[in-house]
């Protein structure tokens, strides 16, 4: 059966896809519940296996074309936006 892609755009315009399979990491639930519990730097390492490598490059570089360089508050303000809309649902 092939994958269904279903990409969305966050409010600043990123376009971006999650894999189905990131939903159902345990690593990955692991990292986020890390960040859920007020290590806000385990987004450093969250981000690329939720996007997927490709993809946070992507983003480094959407925000830095559209802010001139990557902004901390931007960054994080993108991810939770992407995160918050793809919560894992049981």
């Amino acid at each position: 059966m092939e994958k269904k892609e279903n990409y969305k755009v966050t409010s600043s315009g990123f376009r971006y896809k999650i894999d189905d399979e990131v939903l159902d990491d345990w690593e990955t639930l692991t990292l986020l519940k890390k960040v859920d519990d007020g290590d806000i730097l385990a987004i450093i390492d969250v981000a690329p296996k939720f996007l997927g490598e490709k993809q946070y490059q992507n983003l480094q570089k959407f925000l830095k074309k559209k802010e001139g360089k990557v902004r901390t508050t931007s960054m994080i303000r993108e991810i939770g936006e992407i995160f918050t809309s793809n919560q894992v649902k049981n």
